[in-house]
């Protein structure tokens, strides 16, 4: 005789003991006891609820060479944070974050980004450099993207900003007519 696993309950349960009588929207929390709980995803502190921030530069700005240069953010697109972005300098409260940004740029040089802790003059974040070789203004074939992505954790209220550096005639293209132009662009999740 068959059973629908449908119909089990109690022991004979095979999901997370306690399924039948979680609510909806409840995840299995243990507590590293060999127990646990069933909590509402709202109240966790983790990507699920992870905060996020969004924002882009949408004007090339000059990259000084073999200096970190402070690029700007002017266009907020999500703002879970509550981060008001001043002359390139981010705040940002105590907690864990991920990071992930990019500038788009072309000639013949290396370039590097980094997202840099203004309060402890560090970078939390560094990208690898990027080797670029294509000085065509017409072409945005071959043109290079800086990356940085990554984790960290600040335990009291900090100050950071978006840098980049070049090395040779490394540059941000100039802004195609007709196009909406997306240089510098963040993304950050609060993560706890």
């Amino acid at each position: 005789m068959s059973v629908s696993h449908a119909s089990l309950s109690g022991a004979s349960v095979h999901e997370s003991k306690g399924i039948e009588t979680a609510s909806a929207g409840q995840v299995y929390v243990a507590n590293g006891s060999g127990s646990g709980a069933w909590t509402a995803t709202t109240s966790l502190s983790t990507p699920f609820t992870a905060a996020f921030f969004h924002a882009y530069h949408n004007t090339a700005q000059t990259l000084a060479n073999d200096a970190f240069t402070t690029l700007f953010l002017n266009t907020e697109v999500v703002d879970d944070l509550s981060i008001t972005v001043s002359s390139g300098n981010i705040p940002l409260a105590a907690g864990t974050y991920y990071i992930k940004a990019s500038l788009p740029v072309i000639g013949k040089g290396m370039g590097q980004i980094g997202f840099y802790n203004n309060s402890d003059s560090t970078f939390s974040v560094m990208g690898s450099h990027v080797q670029t070789d294509n000085s065509d203004e017409a072409s945005v074939i071959g043109a290079s993207i800086l990356l940085c992505e990554g984790r960290f954790t600040i335990a009291a209220t900090k100050t950071y900003s978006l840098r980049a550096r070049r090395l040779g005639d490394v540059r941000m293209k100039a802004a195609e007519s007709g196009f909406t132009s997306v240089f510098t662009q963040l993304y950050l999740w609060k993560l706890v």
